[in-house]
């Protein structure tokens, strides 16, 4: 599920907002906030409410990264 997630979003929503940032050389912040919306930052960490996933797991959110090389 975690790496479904990533992959649908990185491919369906990050990866056209990233290429036009990148051209525009822009820094996007709802990019971000969608991201920590869909726990893809500071997953690792349990405090402050967060998911606090295994490294397995977050080598899964890793497949974002591909996309978000700017981010």
């Amino acid at each position: 599920m975690i790496q479904e997630t990533a992959r649908q979003y990185a491919q369906e929503k990050l990866f056209p907002r990233i290429k036009e940032a990148y051209q525009k050389e822009i820094f996007d912040v709802k990019i971000m906030k969608e991201m920590g919306d869909l726990g893809f930052l500071g997953c690792t960490i349990p405090e402050y409410d967060l998911p606090g996933v295994s490294s397995v797991a977050y080598g899964k959110y890793h497949g974002i990264a591909y996309f978000s090389r700017t981010y």
